[in-house]
């Protein structure tokens, strides 16, 4: 495993990130630029040989943003793909 350093602002976005998954009475307000710091942070502790399967990208997207969707795509080949037609 690789040693990360991160700053004051990615731990506040990893913190946030994190309470906001973990439960249904977390909300959050981020602007659309947070989503890029999100995901740029997300592509700084990925490690594509670990599946991450727990998590999935619906292939019919919902992001108003295809950019974010082809980066994603792009950035994290570990991350599975499905759809309504897709068995877990």
């Amino acid at each position: 495993m690789r040693n990360i350093e991160f700053t004051v602002r990615e731990k506040k976005l990893l913190t946030e990130c994190l309470l906001f998954a973990s439960g249904p009475d977390i909300c959050a307000v981020w602007p659309p630029e947070r989503t890029k710091e999100m995901l740029e942070l997300a592509k700084k502790l990925n490690d594509p040989i670990v599946k991450l399967d727990e998590i999935y990208l619906f292939e019919t997207t919902f992001f108003e943003d295809e950019d974010t969707v082809e980066e994603i795509t792009k950035h994290f080949p570990n991350l599975p793909r499905e759809n309504i037609f897709t068995e877990r």
